[in-house]
């Protein structure tokens, strides 16, 4: 279980576009401003947290209610299941938030993926709302 949570934390420059957003191990949110086949170049959004400690690592940021709702999306629950709806798309809350809605089987767990899913889906980047 521990490789299987290390593996999973290590994301590679080809799961991530332009724009997504992680986290440093320490909570500071990173944006993803360069990209090659290689490596990846990140902003700290939080000027005040620049420069990162030595030694920090990106990793994924764990989608939540929160995020989904700063992203816009709107809680319409219905029949005692949760949805969140941003008019192109529904995630319907089933065990986590890893389930979107008329799509079988898509496993979202971070917030790139949601961000890649819903350009993919869209062609519209999803923006957050202050």
């Amino acid at each position: 279980m521990k490789g299987q949570a290390k593996k999973e934390r290590d994301m590679k420059a080809s799961d991530l576009r332009i724009g997504n957003l992680v986290n440093d191990q320490n909570g500071n949110l990173l944006k993803v401003i360069g990209l090659t086949t290689e490596s990846k170049s990140l902003y700290v959004v939080d000027r005040s947290k620049f420069p990162l400690p030595k030694g920090w690592k990106d990793e994924p940021i764990p989608l939540t209610e929160e995020w989904l709702k700063r992203f816009g999306f709107e809680n319409t629950s219905s029949f005692g299941t949760e949805y969140y709806d941003k008019g192109k798309l529904v995630i319907c809350q089933e065990d986590g938030l890893d389930y979107i809605e008329d799509l079988t089987n898509v496993n979202i767990k971070h917030v790139h993926q949601l961000q890649n899913l819903y350009h993919a889906l869209t062609g519209e980047e999803l923006k957050i709302n202050e």
